[in-house]
């Protein structure tokens, strides 16, 4: 009986811990996202701030 009630109690358990890790990698999952949008943006207002020099040093050969 007792290793019955030890069984239920590590099945509790582990359906714990997996439930607690899911929402560790959906934490992570979208910090990541955020991150990555973010460097998305930085990377583009720093290629829209290059090209005109780009322009400016391709027109004067």
């Amino acid at each position: 009986m007792c290793d019955a009630r030890e069984a239920k109690k590590q099945q509790k358990d582990l359906f714990a811990l997996n439930l607690f890790f899911c929402f560790v990698f959906f934490l992570l999952f979208f910090l990541l996202k955020r991150i990555i949008s973010e460097v998305e943006q930085v990377s583009s207002v720093a290629m829209a701030d290059l090209k005109p020099i780009a322009e400016c040093i391709i027109s004067s050969g």
